[in-house]
């Protein structure tokens, strides 16, 4: 159980590093000039952001 604990750690800890370094290029691709566009679909927007995200933690 230790050693699962351990790998579990390891693998929070890389995902929570991973989130600090890409999370703000996302937010900057989703939201140009510092807002979102008028014609925004908040779920358009989660995909693109969730997507965006995958494709930087998990290549």
């Amino acid at each position: 159980m230790g050693l699962l604990d351990g790998a579990l750690g390891d693998v929070l800890n890389n995902l929570g590093g991973g989130l600090a370094q890409y999370l703000p290029d996302v937010v900057n691709q989703l939201t140009p000039e510092g807002r979102l566009p008028d014609n925004a679909d908040s779920g358009d927007l989660l995909e693109k952001g969730l997507t965006a995200l995958a494709g930087k933690l998990f290549r």
